[in-house]
């Protein structure tokens, strides 16, 4: 999958209503552990800092590894500073894992369609090339009242952890 490819429309917003204040979501799917959970987070830059926590609170416990754990924070410090610089909105950040992979949306009030910019200084404006190099595939889905930007990961530690609960 590469960026910019489109998937199954999001149902983040059947799920997490839009309401002002904090939201944190879990849904269970086919009797299973909770795979999927949602923040709100407001429109700040230092929401960043809490969207790397609720990645860790989320990720650590369902065994995903180092390396999926840093690449997901760095993501989603990403997906949560554009939402807060460009959409000036809420973004309803969602962590999602199943079968050795980590899906992670962000969802904002903002149509605007994100583009890769031409990079033209050290140190910003690499955003979105960022989550094309980390991330095994990345999109948008057009909403009627905003966007989701999502992204997905492997994660080698998911899976054994999946594997492993079969064989039991």
């Amino acid at each position: 999958m590469t960026g910019g490819e489109r998937v199954p429309p999001s149902t983040l917003g059947e799920l997490v209503p839009r309401t002002a204040g904090p939201v944190r979501f879990r849904r269970c799917v086919r009797g299973t552990k909770p795979s999927m959970a949602t923040e709100r987070f407001a429109p700040e830059l230092r929401s960043a800092t809490e969207a790397r926590r609720f990645v860790e609170d989320e990720l650590r416990p369902a065994g995903a590894g180092e390396d999926t754990l840093c690449h997901a924070q760095l993501l989603v410090t990403e997906l949560v500073t554009n939402a807060a610089r460009h959409a000036h909105s809420a973004v309803d950040l969602t962590i999602a894992s199943d079968h050795g992979r980590v899906r992670i949306e962000a969802r904002d009030d903002s149509s605007v369609i994100p583009l890769a910019p031409r990079v033209d200084t050290e140190t910003r404006h690499r955003g979105l090339q960022l989550i094309e190099d980390l991330s095994e595939g990345w999109g948008v889905d057009v909403l009627s009242d905003g966007k989701v930007v999502w992204c997905e990961l492997a994660s080698r530690g998911l899976a054994r952890l999946k594997s492993a609960a079969r064989r039991s």
